[in-house]
């Protein structure tokens, strides 16, 4: 909180204005849009789609507006050109001295990330009464990141966040 409030004048105020709105729409859609179309006679089913789209709505309508405004000549950072076609395929530098000196951080990375995943999956199988074989979980998360790798991806785990009650 006290480095946020020393560097607050280096602040971008549409972007802040824009990522601020955005958090106060999701968090309104998550609790209290269902309500709204459920008094309006919308089917408990209905609200509740509507209820989920609303983070696609958050992304349509910041395009828009940031196009509509021209924010981006604004200072407002946009993806920009996103490449068309598949990723190429290519293996990773194999310069020795980079691989021992990330062995250990690497290591340690992925057995944090295997317990997420199988956690994640035993709490999800258990909700369906389902078997997980962490054999099977280990080698799929392999193969995964090995697929991640080779393909400039981003590395692969299952996250605890993503169990929600409500989604």
């Amino acid at each position: 909180m006290i480095s946020l409030w020393q560097t607050i004048s280096d602040t971008h105020i549409y972007t802040a204005a824009i990522g601020i709105g955005s958090l106060i729409f999701l968090f309104w859609v998550r609790s209290g849009l269902k309500p709204i179309l459920l008094r309006f006679g919308l089917s408990e089913k209905v609200s509740d789609l509507f209820a989920k789209i609303g983070p696609v709505v958050a992304i349509i309508a910041t395009i828009l507006i940031v196009a509509g405004f021209g924010l981006a000549d604004k200072g407002v950072a946009i993806v920009g050109k996103v490449p068309t076609g598949l990723p190429t395929i290519t293996l990773p530098p194999l310069d020795m001295a980079l691989w021992l000196k990330i062995l250990v951080p690497a290591l340690l990375i992925s057995i944090v990330g295997y317990v997420e995943s199988i956690s994640v999956a035993l709490t999800l199988a258990a909700k369906k009464r389902q078997r997980v074989d962490p054999d099977q979980e280990l080698i799929a998360l392999g193969a995964s990141n090995i697929g991640s790798a080779i393909s400039d991806g981003f590395p692969v785990t299952g996250r605890f966040f993503t169990i929600s009650s409500k989604f």
